[in-house]
């Protein structure tokens, strides 16, 4: 096959899926943190990992199909976070890109996050306030992360109207791309496999938050490896959990009724630490 100069061919259609056929595609909900998702597939006892693609979707790679496939059919792992989770497809294209804005000429009084989280909506899908505006520290200009599709073009000025008076502000594009790498530690996206493993299950917890983990009794559905169940070590004494904060040691479960299915609920009621879940094989 002849080629024209700066071209490539390459026939690589029989090597080039075998790591996509292990991997599912989640569409975001929004762009909140996703760590939860991480800590479900790791007490599933899974290696994976996962990175940002673009526009709202995230790439989830699994060490087999088989995973990748109880990942998307288990629903109860990532439905939270995203709206959709299915196989990986040369199909799925990304139709929308991440994009600073400053908005120039905002009047001190509606420096607020209400207005600028609904001026940015104007452009596209408003992400997140630079902290520097958000702080005061940089009052020069309002600068909002926007995901902003395709087809759509940013006005050069946007007209305000209030009840009290009228003003134009300023729409100015940045051009530099936002690093991805960047967008994977903002939402809580997982670099690089590491396999969920039998032992202790150290779950972070702030005051006032709660962890709930559900327990199948008789057919655990949650593994702690390939070869054996998840369960709590001491579930017959109800599931007994210890959480540390502060140096304290105090038990802190709150458990569901006890039957072959149950839920357990921990919550950290004071300081900052872990919760410390024992776990076996049966």
């Amino acid at each position: 096959m002849m080629v024209k100069k700066d071209e490539m061919f390459w026939d690589g259609s029989k090597t080039e899926v075998r790591w996509l056929e292990k991997c599912a595609v989640g569409v975001l909900r929004s762009f909140d943190d996703v760590s939860s998702v991480n800590d479900r597939l790791t007490n599933e006892g899974l290696s994976f990992s996962s990175s940002y693609l673009g526009d709202k979707y995230v790439l989830w790679e699994f060490d087999s199909e088989k995973e990748c496939c109880e990942f998307i059919n288990n629903r109860f792992l990532w439905d939270d976070r995203f709206s959709i989770m299915e196989k990986w497809s040369s199909s799925i294209t990304m139709k929308a890109d991440m994009r600073w804005i400053k908005f120039m000429g905002v009047p001190l009084s509606w420096w607020n996050s209400k207005f600028f989280t609904e001026i940015g909506r104007l452009i596209g899908d408003p992400i997140m306030i630079d902290e520097n505006c958000l702080s005061r520290r940089n009052l020069l200009w309002e600068r909002v992360l926007v995901l902003i599709p395709d087809s759509k073009k940013s006005p050069d000025k946007i007209k305000v109207v209030s009840s009290r008076f009228s003003t134009t502000i300023v729409v100015e594009e940045e051009q530099t791309p936002v690093v991805v790498s960047w967008v994977d530690e903002l939402i809580g996206l997982k670099k690089g496999k590491k396999k969920g493993g039998k032992g202790k299950v150290v779950i972070p917890v702030k005051k006032g938050g709660s962890i709930f983990q559900t327990v199948q009794i008789q057919n655990a559905q949650n593994k702690v490896s390939e070869k054996g169940e998840w369960f709590l070590e001491d579930q017959e004494r109800d599931g007994e959990c210890e959480v540390k904060g502060n140096g304290d040691s105090k038990d802190m479960r709150e458990n569901g009724s006890r039957d072959d299915r149950m839920m357990e609920h921990y919550q950290c009621k004071k300081g900052k630490g872990t919760i410390n879940i024992q776990a076996g094989q049966r």
